[in-house]
């Protein structure tokens, strides 16, 4: 978890990811309201730390972090932004119904069992006309001992999760793919390492690895770039899929 936190912050894939959503977190924080906002799933507490940061300085008790481990949540409250945090479930969340007005959800539905449950959960949480920005790992194709030593359930199909907001009450607004560069080469990296365990069982292990640090920053700025672009063009392909949804 301590490498977790340290990864949170500066790691390429995971700042791709925060330029990936900013123009979808804005557009949600943009509609003001005065309840809560959440970061489900906060994780050690960088995108929270990140959302804090796109906020008015007395805005930042309204923020609250929601995730499950409690070593995270320790790690995430050391960082001292004045929000608060609170161990909960995603399918089970301890808020009020219509209780915030804006919710972040990155990478986390893939880890759970009924991510329709999920979806509902977050919809009852959300007032109508509150916004939901979400990420989850896109394509089955994909699927590699990285998934399973996350922790993954499954990755997701085109139009899967649209489905499942839909379902659950949301209003699909925005969806498109990002860090679709790598895809190429993710894909046939996990497709050798299937190939090399085949009859050599080994403990699974993640592809997050440190890289020097101006190769760390190229692909951190080049994948952000290519997130604007793809949120322009509406393509979902990629490694992973954003989708911004508002409750209706």
């Amino acid at each position: 978890m301590l490498e977790l936190r340290a990864l949170e912050d500066d790691h390429w894939w995971f700042r791709a990811r925060r330029a990936a959503i900013r123009a979808h977190v804005d557009r949600g924080l943009a509609g003001g309201g005065r309840r809560a906002l959440l970061d489900v799933g906060s994780g050690t507490g960088a995108n929270l730390a990140w959302l804090c940061a796109r906020l008015p300085p007395e805005a930042a008790g309204r923020c609250l972090g929601l995730e499950a481990d409690p070593l995270a949540l320790e790690l995430a409250a050391g960082r001292e932004l004045g929000a608060r945090f609170v161990r909960a479930d995603v399918a089970r969340l301890p808020l009020a119904a219509a209780s915030a007005d804006f919710a972040l959800c990155c990478d986390v539905l893939e880890h759970v069992e009924d991510d329709g449950q999920a979806c509902a959960e977050l919809a009852r949480v959300l007032a109508p006309g509150g916004v939901l920005v979400v990420t989850v790992p896109a394509g089955p194709g994909l699927w590699s001992v990285h998934d399973e030593a996350l922790g993954h359930r499954r990755r997701y199909r085109p139009g899967e999760l649209e489905a499942r907001l839909d379902a659950a009450g949301f209003s699909v607004e925005s969806s498109h793919g990002f860090n679709l560069a790598p895809w190429p080469l993710v894909w046939a990296v996990r497709r050798w390492r299937r190939a090399l365990a085949q009859g050599r069982p080994r403990p699974p292990t993640t592809d997050f690895h440190r890289l020097p640090r101006p190769v760390n920053a190229l692909l951190a700025g080049a994948l952000g770039s290519e997130a604007t672009l793809l949120r322009a063009l509406g393509l979902r392909r990629g490694v992973s899929l954003v989708v911004r949804a508002r409750r209706r």
